[in-house]
């Protein structure tokens, strides 16, 4: 079965569940248990926002969006100390040569963040395709823990 996953939105699944979203400086992140065969993605916005923003929705930020997506993996089965990451996105969609701070580097504040966060968890990188300034379309496969990366200038790549 396939999911589409909008932002601020993860789905957690096992073989046989596939999830999609598009990314522009918003990050995807999987967790994935190779053992068990169970995974999940979120689609991370913003690397952190107001409190009370973040408990109603804290799939949307970096800063909350990693501990609730491996809370939900773990829920659902997972071993913590199985669990990799992949992540793709934080593109630089709203680039300006003169400026590296603000919305201008979203895409890259939301990838640090997440790094961040998963180092503190202990959780490594498995794979990662990140920055530039290209949309991209990705596919995680729960049964395989392959994420698909197709960017929007026609290259595609896995891991």
């Amino acid at each position: 079965m396939e999911s589409f996953i909008k932002i601020g939105e993860f789905a957690v699944g096992s073989e046989g569940e596939i999830f999609r979203t598009v990314l522009g400086s918003c990050i995807g992140l999987c967790l994935w248990d190779p053992e068990r065969k169970i995974g999940g993605l979120i689609h991370i916005m913003l690397p952190d926002g107001r409190e009370e923003d973040k408990k109603i929705e804290p799939g949307k930020f970096a800063s909350t969006a990693v501990d609730a997506l491996r809370d939900a993996v773990l829920k659902a089965g997972a071993a913590h100390r199985g669990l990799t990451a992949k992540l793709a996105g934080g593109a630089g969609m709203f680039f300006k040569p003169t400026s590296d701070a603000g919305v201008f580097s979203v895409g890259r504040q939301n990838y640090q963040k997440v790094r961040e966060r998963l180092d503190k968890l202990g959780i490594a990188i498995a794979f990662e395709h990140v920055e530039g300034r290209r949309g991209r379309n990705i596919s995680f496969d729960c049964a395989t823990g392959l994420l698909t990366v197709k960017v929007q200038d026609g290259s595609t790549t896995t891991g």
